[in-house]
């Protein structure tokens, strides 16, 4: 992605030709090898994707970075179809479930959207395996501070980022964001846990210090227009870009809903 920040604010573009998720007539498949890299002719071909990367930064101009964007939805979470989208809006999504089902407060992972993260996973290791080509790991991470985006962070990187010798933690903690989250609306599924629940259930995740015990923004009656969650999705990614990521990270990660990836 092409960063630029300038006068009026920053702009971002993604960038073609380097996955081919970027190509308009291409319907990849849900885990391309490679995740989509496109030239993997060369026994080198992360090396080369970096450098091509690195190469870009150096004939950029000073208000413009590249950064490599790791975007990805979180797995299949609790949601009941089979009431039909008018009795699910009406009734259904205003309670916690239906007896069997449980999807609220703040949906969690089913079996299928774990088997997903964890073929996500699979993919991590094998491209990091690649003898002396190991695809380039985030240095950052970024989750939206819903249950299912943080399981599918959690599943996605498990064994994939690096260790603390001493310790044996990853080095690299995944920052929560409040506002990395998808278009806000009263369903029970949409109500964020505590903070509380969210460090005992996920201890090597971090918080921004705004990071409230309980959900201020959900609202049992209200969703937020189309207008307001672009507003406040712009508003995040700048803070990320300007404010979280240092000289040095030049590879991130953000997952939360199918509506901001």
């Amino acid at each position: 992605m092409e960063v630029d920040n300038n006068s009026q604010g920053i702009r971002y573009e993604a960038i073609s030709g380097f996955f081919i998720q970027s190509d308009p007539s291409t319907d990849p498949q849900p885990h391309p090898p490679a995740f989509g890299l496109k030239s993997r002719t060369s026994a080198t071909y992360w090396e080369d994707f970096e450098a091509r990367i690195q190469k870009l930064q150096q004939s950029a101009p000073g208000n413009v970075r590249y950064v490599v964007c790791w975007l990805a939805r979180h797995g299949q979470g609790w949601r009941v179809d089979r009431y039909g989208p008018i009795a699910w809006e009406n009734k259904w999504s205003k309670q916690n479930g239906d007896g069997e089902i449980t999807w609220g407060p703040d949906a969690k992972l089913t079996p299928l959207g774990e088997t997903q993260a964890k073929a996500v996973n699979e993919i991590w290791k094998k491209e990091l395996s690649r003898p002396g080509d190991p695809i380039p790991v985030p240095t950052r991470l970024f989750s939206s501070p819903l249950t299912r985006a943080l399981a599918t962070l959690d599943l996605t990187f498990k064994g994939v980022l690096p260790k603390d010798e001493s310790t044996g933690d990853p080095v690299r903690s995944p920052l929560v964001i409040e506002n990395l989250r998808e278009e806000l609306s009263p369903y029970t599924s949409d109500h964020r846990s505590s903070k509380t629940d969210i460090q005992k259930a996920y201890p090597g995740f971090l918080f921004e210090d705004s990071f409230t015990e309980e959900d201020q923004l959900w609202s049992e009656f209200v969703s937020e227009s189309t207008e307001d969650f672009t507003s406040r999705l712009k508003a995040t990614l700048d803070h990320i870009f300007k404010d979280l990521l240092g000289e040095k990270d030049t590879c991130e990660c953000i997952i939360s809903s199918s509506v901001e990836v």
